[in-house]
């Protein structure tokens, strides 16, 4: 297992009711080991296994859940 991050920025990110759905569809994705949602700041950070998802189809659901994003970041765990 090769574990990494993303980082994502959003446009706007509605208040609790959007992080938790952002959470939910995120969370739900095969691969996805965690998602944390800075509402406040409209940040995402996600972590996955890259044996089971890549940044390209997370930032496709974040699409598909109608948010749009302004910028994002990839960083790769050492152990």
């Amino acid at each position: 297992m090769s574990k990494n991050s993303v980082y994502f920025s959003l446009s706007d990110v509605d208040g609790k009711r959007g992080a938790k759905e952002l959470k939910k569809g995120i969370g739900s994705m095969r691969g996805v080991l965690s998602v944390s949602v800075n509402s406040q700041k409209n940040n995402i950070a996600v972590d996955y296994d890259s044996s089971g998802v890549n940044p390209e189809q997370i930032e496709e659901k974040i699409n598909e859940l109608g948010w749009k994003i302004s910028s994002s970041k990839e960083q790769d765990h050492i152990m």
